[in-house]
């Protein structure tokens, strides 16, 4: 793990993508065909464009059908989606399926629904407001239906976000998901944490610019913070750990068990 580790961090800061570079190893029933033919799809052909590493990445990991009574979880495919790795290791998970999506109803449907890191976090905010993305996952957040940002991600479910760095647009209201003010910073953060979670280990890395300061209570999670079923964390590559993995999944199976039995 020590070696992956690095080359994402190495890949992360030269933004090329490890997955450009290596193939996917995640399981067979978990692979789908690659739709390499633009335009084939009007609903792909209207999405923002992304990088040509993370189009292909992301398209991997979409399941051919749905795994009956699996954990469904959707990764909001952001115009300027980065990172896209740290869902890689959900994907190959057995009893996990993993769509990557602009489409309201499946991110309303979604037993977890993740933020992914973006390279622009306030113009992808903007545009989950556009979409009207930034209302469904609200409205999940209001039914104690999990929710996960990572990074960008993260940083998208603050109260405030203060950009005057990589948007320098200065203060911007976030989603308002955690009570956390976001504070743009000329001096990347470049980090290899180590950390726990409920006792189980966890190394990842770090490569940002926005500080996350509490503004209220919220629990500690992975040097960031969890409200309820709202989580965000700073750190990518964390999924990479099996044994946190594997235990943060059957705390959110639980809470996405209760959340739709209320709904109901």
């Amino acid at each position: 793990m020590e070696a992956r580790l690095e080359r994402l961090i190495l890949d992360a800061q030269d933004g090329t993508g490890f997955l450009g570079r290596h193939p996917l190893n995640i399981p067979e029933h978990h692979r789908c065909p690659i739709n390499r033919r633009q335009g084939e799809n009007r609903a792909e052909q209207a999405l923002p464009q992304l990088d040509a590493e993370d189009t292909l990445d992301v398209a991997a990991w979409r399941p051919r059908n749905a795994t009956e009574g699996a954990l469904r979880v959707a990764v909001v495919r952001l115009p300027r989606m980065s990172n896209s790795t740290d869902v890689e290791a959900l994907a190959a998970e057995p009893g996990v399926d993993v769509l990557v999506t602009t489409d309201p109803d499946a991110v309303a449907g979604a037993d977890l629904v993740v933020i992914p890191g973006s390279r622009a976090t306030i113009s992808d905010l903007d545009w989950l407001r556009r979409t009207g993305l930034a209302g469904v996952i609200a409205a999940r957040a209001q039914r104690s239906a999990p929710v996960l940002g990572i990074c960008g991600g993260y940083q998208m479910l603050a109260a405030m976000i203060d950009d005057p760095i990589e948007s320098a647009q200065g203060p911007v209201e976030g989603l308002g998901l955690l009570p956390t003010k976001i504070s743009f910073r000329a001096e990347k953060v470049l980090a290899r944490p180590l950390g726990s979670w409920q006792g189980y280990a966890v190394q990842a890395y770090e490569i940002h610019h926005g500080i996350a300061d509490i503004e209220g209570h919220a629990e500690s999670f992975l040097d960031g913070f969890r409200q309820g079923q709202v989580w965000g964390t700073m750190w990518h590559g964390a999924f990479e750990n099996d044994g946190f993995r594997q235990a943060w999944l059957a705390v959110i199976a639980a809470a996405a068990d209760l959340a739709g039995d209320e709904s109901g």
